[in-house]
């Protein structure tokens, strides 16, 4: 790897979780095979992450806040002067909690909302939600802590967008984000129910860019693979990354699809600089694939190699062949249809 150690560290702390949101990226069985480690074991991440000095490090699950030490783990990156952000479904944000975490220092938090309506935002993160994120954001507010917001965007909810963005226009979040949902964990189980058509994503998409300016951030994989022609390189193996995440069991991966390979890459094996250093072992995902299936005449074939190679294995258990969401490969496939049906 070209730096010595990464800049951004995501580290998923617990898999635990009070919600069970039906796009949960860790629900589904690739994730069951690692096992959250006991606080002693947390103990030995954290004072690794310390003596690697990252930049900024993203305390993630699960949800973090069911983490008994959270607080003090917080004070402890602040006290070796590191950028510290937290992501929380916001139901246990409360006068306790959100004053400790300005107590404890924290730079960020990044609150997740997935509607404007309480009975739709509950029933997508299944579960009493919505009052508590609206409360918990008010109090982020009292306390001086800043925060932004995360929206999965699904077939669900997309209807919804500019009735959220009014809402949370004026909740004091520096930034608010839409993310169209990645089909991994639930999402992929539930992909079918989930799909948001090309159209309607560029429509909401243009229509937030223009009312609302620089206030919003729209994230669409699909959107963006249809734009530029391609889905974008996979970074598996990528000399150039200047990020890692540490999941619940200490296996360390450059993004969380990774976590779908059987990868020897344990922080409790290597340590965390030499698990950052074995990255560079992992490129055989990302070998040349022009003779791979479905791609080979591609002219894009240089620039994608194929798109994400955490996708492309779990639809066809495969790296070898092409990212799902490439849209080249599925407009070829309408084309064949209807040759056959025409013929």
């Amino acid at each position: 790897m070209k730096l010595d150690s990464p800049l951004l560290l995501f580290w998923d702390i617990t898999n635990r979780c009070n919600l069970d949101c039906e796009f949960c990226m860790w629900s589904w069985d690739y994730s069951y095979k690692y096992h959250e480690v006991p606080r002693d074991e947390k103990e030995y991440i954290l004072n690794e992450i310390i003596a690697n000095k990252p930049l900024k490090v993203v305390l993630t699950g699960g949800e973090p806040l069911l983490v008994q030490r959270i607080f003090d783990y917080i004070t402890r990156l602040k006290k070796a002067d590191i950028f510290v952000e937290m992501t929380t479904n916001g139901t246990l944000l409360n006068e306790y909690t959100v004053s400790k975490l300005k107590e404890a220092g924290i730079d960020k938090i990044q609150v997740s909302i997935h509607s404007s309506s309480e009975e739709l935002n509950d029933d997508i993160m299944r579960g009493k939600a919505y009052n508590n994120i609206l409360s918990g954001m008010d109090l982020l507010n009292k306390y001086k802590i800043r925060f932004k917001t995360k929206t999965t965007v699904t077939s669900k909810n997309i209807d919804d967008l500019g009735d959220l963005m009014i809402l949370l226009e004026g909740s004091g979040a520096e930034q608010i984000n839409f993310s169209e949902y990645i089909p991994m964990g639930a999402a992929y189980i539930n992909d079918d129910e989930l799909k948001i058509p090309m159209n309607k994503l560029r429509f909401w998409k243009d229509k937030l860019n223009r009312e609302f300016g620089n206030a919003v951030n729209f994230d669409s994989l699909t959107l963006d693979a249809y734009e530029i022609g391609h889905p974008r390189k996979c970074s598996i193996g990528d000399e150039n990354s200047y990020l890692a995440q540490i999941l619940w069991d200490g296996t360390v991966v450059q993004c969380a699809l990774m976590s779908v390979f059987e990868i020897d890459n344990n922080i409790f094996k290597y340590g965390l600089k030499q698990c950052w250093n074995n990255f560079s072992k992992f490129q055989h995902f990302n070998l040349p694939l022009s003779q791979m299936s479905g791609c080979k005449e591609c002219n894009y074939i240089d620039e994608c190699n194929g798109g994400c190679k955490g996708l492309a294995f779990v639809k066809f258990n495969s790296v070898d062949m092409p990212d799902p969401r490439c849209e080249i490969i599925h407009n070829n496939k309408i084309k064949k249809e209807k040759v056959r049906n025409n013929e």
